[in-house]
């Protein structure tokens, strides 16, 4: 249960808090100052054609025409200011009103119901009522996880009692969903309304390619290469954003300057290693509308030229060799002897001369076409002896020996450059590896090339078939890749590798790749959205080309999933069914028509799939429900084992608040707020607090009604993890709401038994009390049983507890609370209380708690996940 020691302990730190910032005017000031820079750059957002509200919301408060009143939210408090708003000159404001009610504190709003992929504009409306002063109150704002803003200050850029309105681009994710996160820095987070709005362009066109991709050079000498693209769009093409990837199987990785930007029509690649690259850059506009263009890369070239690699051993980058890499052993020295090159073939710049590798060491080249042959060119100079026998040493070609004592000064003297060229055949694992090994003092070498020898006047593939998809749109999972090449060696020598470009929403597979045959393929996708690909077409010699396409997955309606499955119920009893229809991925659809319910017998089912068994035991009766022209099934069997009122769920509808069909009342205790369910799950929707600022035990509750006095309720915990403060899930016995009376803790209008089982900050408890004219009385602390049971409570323990009445029991009637815990196979008896005050009339039902430090916690973090009454 709650302290009043907490509430002090909070209220002070604030108050301190506040206190400290008044001496900082200044310091607050120049803090926002240095903010502006990261504020800024957020909210300079590209507006988009808005065409549908798809909701209105009036945080904090009351609907206020267009807005609806205030929903979906989790978190926060609302407050109502009495202070005027101005909302003059200012573009898509709300109306004034709304800008005096708001939700404040750590809180979220989840819109559902929204196409999922889609593109919306998230429009956030702010007014400051409250501070005079910048830095009073600093928060950030997240989007689907993304922080879009950060250290958000209305006062300084509004001014107060004035209204701020930011928009937002953002998509809806798989489920369907758009949440915004308010997070305080600095006092509270505020929300005064907020806005999705249906970004969709009907008459938007796709983008086109003005001006191909293209690097230069190309061939490129050294490692590094500029790219260049340009596209076209009816949107403008400063709309556009343009991302390079790497396709089929490079040498290497690649990485880009600019990518994923506007800027990134313009870019620069820098390659790894020498070989050949194909690279792809994808044109998306502001409606996710895309258009590819392609282009490969030979790397460690140049025009008229044949180096795949060329390295400055023992030094850095000098055109067009590429700094030292590839080598395991020996050490680097730079000279600063003047190297001539002067009547020497093939020479490398005379600087590549004064860097060297020394000592016994090991290149090794890879990436290279297995079985082929190429010409090594070994670079030297004698830069530290003056004497022929000062340095001798070998050198082997995948480990043959082809230089044996060979001295560099005897050859040509001192200072002065030595090219030797030797002809080796790459290993089946497409490498050459060089060896030298010292004989006197250190072998070294300054520069090394690997040139791929000649094989005749081939030329490049090209594209006779552009690659296409059938279907383009897709209903079901698989599509029919296709394309074909040309090539003067003959297309059955041509190689296909196919591959998904940009961020695909689900996972590709094909039937065949990486051969002949994969011109033609089918593709399995695994999720609904827009896929890009794109096909790499090789000859024998390495030369490509590359052709792309796409297609669309759309949301199939394929069957209805019920849950639960199967259900035994009580004669007499209810049980809750739930629907989803489900596409073609086994992926609820993005949206859910109206389900019709139906039963073959043992009861009647109603419109929400609420199942009320009638008094005769039989079954297996079939539950159907169908939708969207589909129908699923679930078995239900009514037993004889009930003699009264009972009902089960497992929290299968997501409702706020919970009513099952009518089943539960929830929230009618002014002092608490709403159960509510979603993801199968029942919790709190109360965040602690409203019990800080005195509103005694503002609990959540739900209970059912038409039970008789005695009764039980058996609830499966859901735990997610240990709060950073207090979580409480209650059950609830006896319950009812009456009139407002007073408390030994405050006001409540609740009567009845409340097992309640925390976890936080302070440990496990588990704890019996009565709310009657006394109430927060604690009837019984159980928590030393609990602990010695099963340590502390986990996920999928299932807890009971039941209200049974002696109204024979003199001198007066009692009741008594009887509790237990089952995890697996064994249940544990954790203990009783009988006291006269638990003789009442009521209901039994569910709570929650949730007392914060700092953040609040998730309330889906511990809470109940199935739920099942009956009278006893």
């Amino acid at each position: 249960m709650r302290t009043e020691a907490t509430s002090t302990i909070l209220s002070c730190a604030l108050f301190a808090l506040q206190g400290f910032r008044r001496f900082l005017p200044l310091v607050a000031a120049l803090w926002l100052l240095a903010c502006s820079s990261e504020l800024s750059p957020e909210i300079a957002q590209t507006p988009q054609s808005l065409t549908t509200a798809v909701s209105r919301i009036n945080c904090g408060g009351g609907a206020i025409s267009p807005f609806s009143a205030d929903q979906f939210a989790t978190g926060g408090s609302p407050w109502t200011a009495n202070t005027s708003v101005s909302i003059a000159g200012v573009a898509n404001a709300a109306p004034a009103t709304v800008y005096q009610s708001e939700r404040y504190g750590n809180h979220s709003y989840t819109v559902g119901s929204l196409t999922s992929g889609a593109s919306y504009t998230v429009r956030l409306h702010f007014a400051e009522t409250k501070w005079l002063s910048s830095g009073a109150r600093v928060f950030n704002v997240l989007i689907n996880g993304a922080q879009v803003l950060t250290n958000l200050d209305i006062f300084a850029m509004a001014g107060s009692n004035r209204a701020l309105v930011l928009d937002f681009n953002t998509t809806a994710s798989s489920a369907g969903q758009i949440k915004i996160q308010y997070v305080s820095v600095v006092d509270n987070a505020k929300s005064s309304a907020l806005e999705i709005l249906s970004t969709s362009t009907p008459s938007n066109q796709a983008p086109t390619v003005a001006i191909s991709a293209a690097a230069d050079p190309n061939p490129a000498a050294g490692l590094v290469s500029a790219l260049s693209v340009l596209g076209a769009d009816d949107g403008g093409e400063s709309n556009l954003i343009y991302t390079w990837a790497v396709i089929g199987t490079p040498p290497a990785p690649v990485s880009f300057s600019r990518n994923g930007s506007n800027a990134a029509k313009n870019s620069t690649a820098t390659f790894t290693k020498a070989g050949s690259y194909s690279l792809v850059v994808t044109i998306k506009d502001a409606s996710a509308s895309s258009v590819t263009s392609s282009v490969s890369v030979v790397v460690g070239g140049e025009a008229g030229a044949s180096a795949i690699y060329r390295i400055n051993c023992g030094g850095g980058a000098v055109s067009p060799f590429a700094g030292d890499q590839f080598a395991s052993g020996g050490s680097t020295w730079t000279s600063s002897n003047s190297v001539s090159t002067a009547g020497v073939a093939n020479a490398a710049p005379a600087t590549v001369y004064q860097s060297e590798r020394y000592g016994n060491m090991t290149y090794t080249f890879g990436g290279l076409t297995a079985g082929a042959s190429h010409t090594v060119r070994l670079h030297f100079s004698e830069t530290k002896w003056t004497s022929a026998g000062s340095r001798v040493f070998n050198v082997l070609l995948n480990g043959v020996q082809v230089s044996t004592g060979f001295d560099i000064f005897a050859a040509v003297g001192a200072n002065k450059a030595l090219v030797r060229d030797f002809t080796a055949t790459a290993t089946s694992a497409g490498q050459l590896s060089i060896q030298f090994v010292s004989s006197v003092d250190n072998a070294k070498v300054n520069g090394i090339e690997i040139n791929a020898n000649a094989a005749g006047s081939n030329q490049a593939p090209t594209v006779a078939v552009a690659a296409g998809a059938n279907p383009s749109s897709v209903p079901g999972k698989v599509s029919t890749l296709s394309v074909l090449g040309a090539d003067d060696g003959g297309e059955s020598n041509l190689t296909y590798t196919w591959a998904a470009t940009g961020t695909p929403p689900g996972s590709v597979s094909f039937s065949v790749n990486g051969s002949n045959a994969a011109k033609t393929t089918q593709v399995t996708l695994g999720q609904a959205g827009s896929y890009s690909f794109a096909v790499t077409i090789r000859d024998a010699s390495g030369a490509f080309i590359v052709s792309s396409t796409s297609l669309s997955v759309s949301q199939t309606a394929t069957s209805v999933s019920v849950t639960p499955a199967t259900a035994q119920v009580p004669a007499n009893g209810r049980q809750q069914f739930a629907a989803s229809l489900r596409d073609q991925f086994d992926r609820a659809m993005a949206t859910q028509p109206t389900t019709t319910w139906s039963v073959s017998g043992g009861g009647t089912i109603s419109s929400l799939g609420l199942f009320s068994a009638g008094s005769v035991s039989g079954g297996p009766f079939t539950v159907s429900a169908t939708s969207g022209g589909k129908t699923g099934s679930a078995a239900v069997v009514v037993s004889a084992s009930g003699s009264g009122l009972a009902y089960r769920t497992d929290f299968g509808l997501t409702e706020n608040p919970i009513s099952e069909g009518g089943v539960w009342t929830t929230g009618k205790d002014p002092f608490q707020t709403p159960v509510r369910t979603s993801n199968g799950l029942a919790y709190g929707t109360q965040n602690g607090d409203e019990w800080a600022t005195g509103k005694t035990y503002n609990d959540s509750d739900a209970y059912l009604s038409g039970f008789a006095s005695q009764h039980r309720v058996n609830v499966t915990i859901h735990r997610a993890g240990t709060p950073i403060g207090d979580l409480e899930i209650e059950v609830l016995l006896g319950w009812r709401v009456g009139a407002q009376r007073e408390s030994v803790t405050g006001p409540t209008h609740s009567d009845g038994i409340e097992v309640a089982i925390g976890i936080g900050e302070f440990g496990q408890f588990l704890y019996v009390s009565r709310f009657f004219p006394e109430a927060g009385v604690a009837a019984g602390d159980f928590s030393g049983a609990l602990a010695s049971a099963v340590g502390d409570v986990r996920d999928g323990d299932i807890f009971m507890a039941e209200l049974t009445l002696d109204p024979s029991a003199k001198p007066s009637p009692t009741g008594t609370v009887h509790t237990t815990i089952t995890r697996g196979s064994k249940t544990y008896d954790l203990g009783s209380v009988t006291d006269a005050s638990l003789y009442q009339i009521g209901q039994p039902g569910i709570g929650f708690f949730r007392q914060t430090r700092g953040s609040p916690d998730d309330p889906q973090m511990f809470c109940w996940s199935d739920f099942s009454a009956v009278s006893l």
